[in-house]
C-alpha cells in the first residue's frame, strides 16, 4: 500500500470524481477509545495521507479489530465504505469498512490539519455540494444536518424534511409483555430515511406526523438500518424517544418525492423495491379479500402499467386501491414490492407513494412516447425473469427467498402428512379425542373424519451444499403424484407400494422456489427452509448456469 497526495484533500471536497476517493489508502493515527451513548466499543482519531490529516470514527468492526490489537495507530488501511461529514467545527470520515490493512511503525510525514489548507481554498463547489447542508441557529446552537449526512457519531442534531408514508400502529409481544410501534419515511433535499417510534414515542408521536407536512426533528438514536424492512436506500434509521421534539415548520421547498425510476423490462424477481413510472393502461375492479395472518378485511386492486419497454401489473391494497386512476394517463410509483407470482409484478406496501398526473422528465418523455406510437403497442407480458442460486450462496447472503435446482438425497417417512381439520379453508392440525372424533381447536368444533395434508421433510442437496426443507400439500402433491389422503390409505393397506411412492422421490432432480427464515429454538438460531413449488426444469439454462459458473472459477 502507498499514501498518495491530496489524498485527504479530496475526500475533505467529497469529488467523488477523483481517482484519489475511490478505495483510498492513508494512514491511521492516534486512535483512541471513546465512549458511546449505547454504551457500544467506539474509536476515533486522524487519518493522513503523510501531508494532512483530517478526523475519522471508525465503525463497530473495525473497532474489534482495534481492541484486538489486529490494527494499530500509524498502520495504512485502504477504505471501502466510507461517509464524509461537516459540522460547524470539523470535517471528519466516517469508515464503515475496509478492504485491509498493511503493518507500519512510523507516523509518514509531519502531516497539518485539513482545516489549515480548508481556511485558504473555499471553494464555490464546496457551497453548491452543500444543498440544505447543515447550519446553525445562533439563538439555539442547534447543528442542522442534511439527511444523508446523518450517521452514530453525531450526538446532537436537527433534521428539516417532509413525512412522505406514514404506517399505521403495529402491537407485538416481548418476553416483557406487548409493546407497540409505527413509522414514517423522512424526506429532505438529499435523502430519505425511516424513523421508528416504539412504546411511550408512539404516543407522543403518532397524533402529530400528518403525511405531506415538513417538521423539524430534534434528536434521536441513529441506528444501523435493517434492509430486510427497509424501503429506501439510507444506510441507517432514527429512532425517536421521550428526548426527541418534533415541530410542525413551513413549507420551505422541501420536495414531495424523488424517484430512482426502473424501466418495466428490467425489473426482476431479485430486486426487493422498485421506483416505477408508466401509462395506467387497465384498471381492474376494486374486490375485498380476507388476510390470512389477521382475518381483517382489506381492499385489493389490480392495475396494468405500459412504458416503451413492456407492461406489469401493480397490486394495490388498502387506501391505495381506492385511488382514482384515470386510462392513458401517466402514473409514478415509489417503493413498490416486486414479486414473481404469474410472472414478475408488483405490490403496494404502507410506504410506497402513488403520483398521479407527475411532472418527472421520466414521466414527461414516457408520456410523449405514448402520444406518439404507445397507443398502438400489443400489450405483451413480461418474462419471469429468475436467477438460480447454489445452496451454499443462499444461505451466507441471508437470503429470504431462492431458486435451486438439486437432487432429494433423503425423505423422512415418519412425517409425511398430518391429520387435518376437514373444514374447507382452514387446514390446521386436529387431534383425536376419546370418542374418536377429531377437534379443531380453530375452528372450535369436532369431525367424524379428518383430512390429511402433506408436510413432507426432505434433504435436498447440489455441488455446493445440502439443506433440510419443509414441502407442502400442493408442492409434495405434484412430487409424489399422489394426495396426502391416498398415500394414507396405501399405508393402511398395502405398506409396499406406499413405501415404494416415497422412495421413487430420491434421486429426483428438482427444481424449487424456496423460503428462508431465522428459527430461534433454546436461543440457539437456525434456518427454517419451506418449498413454495416445485418448477419443470430447464436443461439448457441449467447447462447455461453451470458453465458461466464454471467461467468465473477459471
Amino acid at each position: 500500500m502507498e499514501l498518495k497526495k491530496d489524498t485527504i484533500f479530496v475526500l475533505s471536497k467529497k469529488d467523488t470524481n477523483n481517482k484519489l476517493y475511490d478505495s483510498p489508502v492513508v494512514q491511521l493515527l492516534d486512535a483512541y477509545k471513546t465512549a458511546s451513548k449505547d454504551n457500544k466499543l467506539r474509536y476515533k482519531g486522524y487519518i493522513s495521507d503523510g501531508e494532512y490529516k483530517i478526523k475519522c470514527a471508525l465503525a463497530s468492526e473495525i473497532c474489534q479489530q482495534l481492541e484486538a490489537k489486529q490494527i494499530q495507530s500509524n498502520d495504512f488501511l485502504q477504505l471501502n465504505r466510507f461517509t464524509v461529514s461537516q459540522n460547524e467545527t470539523h470535517t471528519y470520515v466516517l469508515i464503515s469498512s475496509i478492504h485491509g490493512f498493511e503493518k507500519q511503525t512510523q507516523k509518514i510525514g509531519n502531516p497539518k490539519d485539513i482545516k489549515e489548507k480548508g481556511k485558504n481554498e473555499k471553494s464555490e463547489e464546496n457551497k453548491c455540494n452543500s444543498e440544505v447542508i447543515k447550519k446553525q441557529k445562533k439563538e439555539t446552537g442547534i447543528s442542522f444536518f442534511a439527511i444523508k449526512d446523518l450517521n452514530p457519531f453525531i450526538s446532537a442534531w436537527t433534521i428539516t424534511g417532509r413525512v412522505v408514508s406514514k404506517s399505521d400502529i403495529k402491537t407485538y409481544k416481548t418476553p416483557k409483555g406487548d409493546n407497540k410501534l409505527f413509522s414514517f419515511e423522512f424526506l429532505d433535499k438529499t435523502a430519505q430515511i425511516k424513523i421508528v417510534c416504539f412504546g411511550n414515542a408512539v404516543d407522543l408521536f403518532f397524533p402529530v406526523v400528518q403525511n405531506g407536512k415538513v417538521y423539524e426533528i430534534i434528536n434521536g438514536s441513529i441506528k444501523m438500518a435493517n434492509q430486510k424492512y427497509s424501503r429506501n436506500k439510507h444506510e441507517y434509521e432514527i429512532h425517536l424517544d421521550d428526548m426527541s421534539k418534533m415541530n410542525m415548520v413551513e413549507d420551505d421547498g422541501v420536495p414531495a418525492y424523488t424517484f430512482s425510476f426502473n424501466r418495466i423490462k428490467d425489473i426482476t424477481c431479485e430486486q426487493q423495491f422498485v421506483d416505477v413510472c408508466g401509462i395506467v393502461k387497465e384498471v381492474y375492479e376494486m374486490r375485498t379479500v380476507t388476510v390470512k395472518s389477521t382475518g381483517k378485511e382489506l381492499e385489493k386492486r389490480d392495475i396494468l402499467l405500459l412504458d416503451e419497454t413492456g407492461s406489469i401489473k401493480i397490486t394495490l391494497w388498502g387506501e391505495k386501491a381506492a385511488e382514482d386512476f384515470t386510462l392513458e394517463t401517466i402514473c409514478c410509483f415509489k417503493g413498490v414490492k416486486t414479486s414473481n407470482y404469474n410472472g414478475v409484478s408488483l405490490s403496494t406496501v404502507t410506504s410506497s407513494q402513488i403520483v398521479n398526473g407527475s411532472e418527472e422528465p421520466e414521466a414527461i418523455k414516457i408520456l410523449a412516447w405514448y402520444e406518439k406510437e404507445g397507443k398502438s403497442v400489443k400489450i405483451e407480458k413480461p418474462n419471469t425473469l429468475i436467477k438460480r442460486q447454489f445452496i451454499s450462496n443462499l444461505i451466507e447472503e441471508n437470503a429470504e427467498y431462492g431458486f435451486i435446482l438439486g437432487t432429494i438425497m433423503y425423505v423422512k417417512e415418519d412425517s409425511l402428512y398430518y391429520s387435518a381439520c376437514p373444514n374447507e379453508g382452514c387446514n390446521k392440525k386436529v387431534t383425536q379425542e376419546d370418542n374418536g372424533e377429531y377437534r379443531c381447536e380453530k375452528c372450535n368444533d369436532s369431525y367424524e373424519k379428518c383430512s390429511y395434508r402433506y408436510m413432507a421433510t426432505f434433504n435436498v442437496s447440489d455441488c455446493t451444499g445440502q439443506v433440510w426443507v419443509t414441502v407442502f400439500d400442493e408442492a409434495a402433491k405434484s412430487l409424489f403424484n399422489v394426495t396426502a389422503e391416498e398415500l394414507n390409505s396405501y399405508k393402511e393397506t398395502d405398506n409396499e407400494e406406499a413405501t415404494k411412492i416415497v422412495k421413487d422421490a430420491i434421486g429426483k432432480e428438482v427444481y424449487m422456489k424456496i423460503r428462508i427464515k431465522d428459527s430461534v429454538y433454546n436461543e440457539q438460531v437456525s434456518k427454517k427452509i419451506t418449498c413454495g413449488s416445485f418448477l419443470p426444469v430447464d436443461f439448457k439454462s441449467t447447462n447455461e448456469f453451470m458453465y458461466n459458473a464454471l467461467v468465473k472459477e477459471i
